[in-house]
């Protein structure tokens, strides 16, 4: 009896040691859950809060750029005048400082402009670019009683160049879907990557196709076509495994070429070039002039003599005018024919011809040139000039060269580019030619390197392939995108406005 009342104590005893163990194992158990239940809604919350905090930056940047998206697009592609469109942007930023407005969406995010600091052109940091702004959000996501702050810096504003110049060849569609036409004929040879919004053909000349390179540093150039259609089967080029196509929606892209002239023109005075009255003569005072400055004499040390030029046609203001032998000048207008012949040019801020421009014989030429008419090359040109034309071009008979290591020739035309019949000497040259109607060049008879791009509405190129080296050739250069920002920087008028770029970004 005593032996059952021990084994039933014994019994008793041990249940209930395992009753408090399993217990205890699942009070632990049981925590564990809770506080890995805990870390993960923690964990969850701050993915949560640091998603919400980049909505915010998205959202804020949309809502800024959608803003000047709008105004430039109520101008119906005109464009908006530079000094309006700075003005624009920063009463725009402005209205999004930290200090003015926070934009909010309730219990996700807060978000508004830090700071607003000034962006530099590519060419020389030393120079502001007003129509571009570096900015820094601050944006604060929320979540379950976490706070993600996401610090992000951006630079938005106005277009930094069109799409036409990061290709070595393009073909555009104007606003209306015409054009955009690329034709590649006979053994001419393209580095770099190509944009045609429309058609492509290449087609064989003595039994040669194009050929096609990537640019340095990549393996396959890119081809970006707007049509599904291309005028005739594979294969499009003979090297025709070092590209590859993509489908992309054509974009219209309006250079402005015409707003240019305000850079050049200041004035619609016409003077004239009558013979002056002695009897009536202007005086201009220059203060403390003690010295002789080259042929002009002073008449004392307070003033000069200034009197009108006397021309040929003494009653005719429009006579064609001639530039010849050494000669710098700051700005320089007439309002009719201009012909540079055998002359060392240089020019300060700008040269404006009201008529046609003709530059023939051997010149060296440098600065920028607006004409009102047609341009016509045909001479040994070393150039680091830049030309805005309203009407054609034509290149024939000409070498054209770089004005040392570093000149260019960049010819922006509102007609058409035709360039042929050149050197038959290989001439290699840093250019960019680009036109709101078509482009014709012809490397047949011409031996011509570009290096910069071709761009236009319709581009024919031909070329041959001679002894398996090409007679026309184009090699995309992205520094042909700094010379044109260089230019770009005393535009009057605002196109397009860049997708924002990430320059930083820190939670």
């Amino acid at each position: 009896m005593r032996r059952l009342k021990n084994q039933a104590g014994n019994t008793l005893i041990i249940s209930v040691i395992l009753l408090v163990l399993f217990s205890v194992i699942g009070l632990s158990i049981m925590t564990l859950t809770m506080n890995g239940i805990s870390k993960n809604e923690v964990r969850e919350n701050n993915i949560r809060a640091a998603a919400y905090a980049e909505k915010g930056i998205d959202r804020i940047t949309q809502q800024i750029n959608l803003e000047l998206e709008t105004v430039l697009k109520n101008t119906n592609y005109s464009g908006l005048p530079r000094e309006n469109f700075i003005k624009i942007l920063n009463s725009t930023l402005d209205h999004y400082t930290c200090s003015n407005n926070m934009i909010t969406e309730k219990d996700k995010y807060s978000v508004c402009i830090k700071k607003i600091s000034p962006t530099y052109e590519i060419y020389d940091e030393t120079i502001e670019n007003k129509t571009r702004k570096l900015i820094k959000f601050e944006s604060t996501g929320y979540s379950g009683g976490v706070e993600k702050v996401l610090s992000s810096k951006i630079e938005m504003g106005a277009e930094i160049a069109p799409p036409s110049l990061n290709y070595a060849v393009g073909s555009n569609q104007d606003k209306n879907k015409n054009g955009g036409d690329l034709t590649l004929n006979g053994g001419l040879s393209i580095q770099g990557d190509i944009k045609v919004d429309n058609v492509l053909t290449t087609s064989y000349l003595l039994g040669d196709l194009p050929k096609i390179y990537p640019s340095s540093g990549k393996q396959k150039s890119i081809i970006n076509i707007g049509s599904e259609n291309t005028n005739q089967r594979p294969p499009l080029f003979s090297n025709d495994s070092l590209y590859k196509i993509t489908k992309f929606i054509p974009e219209y892209s309006n250079l402005g070429i015409k707003d240019y002239v305000e850079n050049f023109n200041n004035s619609n005075d016409i003077y004239s070039t009558r013979e002056y009255d002695r009897n009536n003569l202007t005086y201009v005072k220059i203060n403390d002039l003690t010295e002789d400055l080259g042929n002009i004499k002073p008449v004392s040390k307070e003033c000069y003599w200034l009197f009108w030029l006397r021309c040929e046609n003494k009653e005719n203001p429009n006579v064609p005018f001639r530039i010849t032998g050494v000669n710098t000048i700051k700005k320089f207008t007439t309002p009719a024919d201009l012909h540079i012949f055998d002359a060392n040019l240089t020019i300060k801020d700008g040269l404006y011809v009201g008529g046609n421009l003709s530059i023939s014989g051997d010149v060296t030429i440098e600065g920028p040139i607006y004409v009102n008419g047609k341009v016509n090359i045909n001479g040994n040109i070393d150039s680091n000039s830049m030309i805005y034309s309203l009407q054609d071009v034509n290149i024939q008979l000409s070498k054209l060269n770089p004005k040392g290591e570093k000149g260019s020739l960049i010819i922006l035309t509102k007609e058409n580019i035709k360039i042929n019949f050149n050197s038959v000497i290989q001439n290699r040259i840093n250019a960019f030619f680009y036109a709101e109607n078509d482009i014709k060049i012809t490397g047949i008879f011409s031996n011509m390197e570009i290096k910069g791009g071709v761009s236009g509405k319709n581009v024919i190129l031909t070329g041959i392939d001679f002894f398996n080296k090409s007679r026309l050739q184009i090699i995309y250069d992205k520094d042909i995108i700094d010379i044109y920002n260089n230019l770009k920087r005393k535009q009057h008028v605002i196109y397009k406005i860049e997708p924002p770029i990430v320059k930083d970004r820190e939670v």
